[in-house]
């Protein structure tokens, strides 16, 4: 909950824990007193426990649990924009991903989220980076014989890539990453990149292996990419870069 917003109580979500979950009896947030009107108003404090714990070890493991979000805002579809937005970067950081404004269907999150394959996990590591691959778009998936040309997704698949996709999402997540989806990068004919991705994925009935399009190198066990240079060392590098 948020308090303080012009002298009204609101609810919001989620309980965000440092830890971990809390126990279940105290897992419900509450109001704290209400701000007088001196107080300052946009001191929007959230994550406080509706009771007293029982007994002071539970007060403890209570506490230590919980950490305060001073959200800074005055008005309350402020503070509910906020609290969603962070919402999305802890859900981000837990190496999920949220599904986009207008395409939440319970099918779209389980694509977006799809973890099946491998489950072996290196120490210190996000469990998904053996499970995702990355694989880049163009060169790779889409010929993309003319370049850039005009901003469309205008070529056929490469060859033999709908048997690889196929196979690698057998067992891995697999991420698509391209330069065509970066933020920056203008609309053609009304679309993002991302968009004409996902558009041309489907016309050739490749999304069916791909459970998301990014512009941003993702948390992987492999990258394919046409552009590459496996690294091994400096030297070894530095003679396969065109350095004249």
């Amino acid at each position: 909950m948020i308090n303080g917003c012009k002298g009204k109580s609101v609810h919001t979500s989620p309980l965000i824990s440092r830890k971990g979950s809390l126990p279940s009896s105290g897992s419900a947030l509450a109001i704290p007193p209400p701000v007088s009107s001196a107080s300052n108003s946009r001191d929007h404090r959230i994550l406080a426990p509706r009771r007293a714990p029982a007994s002071a070890k539970y007060a403890s493991i209570f506490s230590a649990n919980l950490s305060e979000v001073v959200l800074g805002a005055e008005y309350y579809h402020t503070s509910e924009v906020l609290t969603l937005l962070l919402t999305y970067q802890l859900t981000h950081g837990s190496g999920k991903v949220c599904p986009p404004i207008f395409q939440n269907k319970p099918e779209d999150l389980e694509l977006l989220n799809r973890q099946g394959g491998a489950s072996a996990t290196r120490e210190h590591s996000y469990p998904d980076e053996l499970v995702n691959i990355g694989v880049d778009f163009d060169g790779v998936i889409h010929k993309n014989s003319k370049g850039y040309h005009d901003g469309t997704v205008y070529d056929e698949p490469v060859e033999g890539a709908r048997e690889a996709l196929q196979k690698l999402s057998e067992k891995y997540t697999v991420i698509v990453y391209s330069a065509k989806a970066r933020r920056d990068r203008g609309l053609v004919n009304g679309q993002s990149g991302t968009q004409l991705i996902w558009e041309w994925l489907k016309k050739h009935d490749l999304n069916q292996y791909v459970s998301k399009v990014t512009s941003q190198k993702p948390r992987a066990v492999a990258y394919i990419d046409d552009k590459g240079i496996k690294f091994d060392n400096w030297d070894s590098v530095l003679s396969q870069v065109d350095l004249s």
